[in-house]
């Protein structure tokens, strides 16, 4: 919903589809046979398209790659078949590379786009702990992806754990993020557009993760737009083998099975359809923020922010001391605080 209803979200939206329209031209047009020039020239120009919109659309060179792994029909060995398609890959890269040239003129020092997340700056996180950090949130974002009942515009500390060390708490995320790894190499044969969905997940979390690269949050709902397209694809391709399961079995099975999809998805609609009134105004985001995410020190110092803009001082205040009591290590939030009172 967030990619939808917030306008500046709304870029993820087209980086997703020119990414889409860009990879369905690739994997057709390499059905059996060389990828003809027409198709190499609209593929690049959805890629440029693409970083134009979002900084992530880099990753399309990176899922050409998983295609030719996965589905793409070619007896050949993949390095024969790279080596062939090297002018096409190369003209990719000369387009990633001029973006970012072309971005760090414009935005000098943020060749990446991102800035790292605020709490781990006042923290003086290690890449490290980062690192450990998102691999404890990664069950988060299976959460997500799977079942969405509950969702937030804010997601921080302390309701989110930062890793100080190793825990046993980064278990689970540990085991999911292996998991996945592994089912994506291990599908490559008998399921290859499994394994696609799978790669395509990945490569996609790549720049949003927090892992890779710094970003400035540590989970955004809108940039899981993009990769739930792979985890949309994996369950698709699981679908051809359930149909079977229940071809083999009674009739009514299968029609229980669809009322119970057909439900599904009108409930996740409506579902969907009642979060688009949480983003009509800053007031009620912000407000439905710390309903969400009570926890999250982020959300009581946006509406905290948000009172005291609109002269609401002793509210505000209020708001800025349950933010600092959950979190004092964001120095943006002291000194917000602080301008707040000089300016009154």
């Amino acid at each position: 919903v967030e990619a939808v209803a917030n306008v500046v979200g709304q870029s993820e939206l087209t980086t997703g589809l020119l990414l889409c329209v860009g990879m369905a031209l690739y994997v057709h047009g390499r059905e059996g046979r060389p990828l003809s020039l027409g198709r190499q020239i609209a593929i690049g120009a959805c890629y440029a398209g693409a970083m134009l919109f979002k900084e992530h659309g880099i990753v399309l060179v990176a899922l050409v790659v998983v295609a030719e792994m996965t589905v793409v029909r070619d007896p050949r060995p993949l390095w024969t078949r790279l080596v062939e398609m090297r002018p096409f890959v190369l003209a990719l890269t000369a387009l990633a590379l001029a973006y970012l040239w072309a971005r760090s003129v414009v935005l000098p020092g943020n060749l990446t786009g991102f800035h790292p997340f605020v709490p781990f700056q006042g923290l003086h996180l290690s890449a490290a702990n980062r690192i450990l950090t998102m691999i404890g949130v990664a069950p988060v974002w299976g959460r997500l992806f799977l079942w969405p009942a509950h969702l937030s515009s804010e997601y921080s500390p302390p309701a989110i754990n930062i890793a100080q060390g190793m825990s046993i708490t980064q278990l689970p995320g540990l085991l999911l993020m292996i998991g996945v790894v592994g089912l994506a190499f291990a599908l490559r044969k008998r399921l290859p557009a499994a394994s696609f969905g799978l790669g395509w997940l990945i490569v996609a979390m790549s720049p949003v993760s927090n892992i890779v690269v710094p970003a400035g949050f540590l989970i955004a709902e809108r940039t899981l737009l993009f990769p739930s397209v792979g985890v949309m694809i994996f369950i698709g391709a699981l679908v051809p083998l359930v149909y079977d399961w229940l071809s083999a079995h009674r009739v009514q099975y299968a029609v229980a099975v669809a009322v119970a999809v057909a439900a599904l998805l009108a409930a996740g609609t409506w579902r969907s359809a009642m979060r688009q009134r949480v983003w009509h105004d800053d007031d009620v985001l912000f407000k439905t923020a710390v309903k969400d995410a009570p926890d999250s020190y982020r959300a009581h110092f946006m509406l905290g922010a948000w009172y005291m803009q609109n002269k609401r001082m002793r509210d505000g205040e209020a708001e800025y001391r349950r933010a600092m009591q959950l979190f004092p290590f964001d120095p943006f939030m002291a000194f917000s605080f602080a301008e707040n009172y000089r300016q009154w």
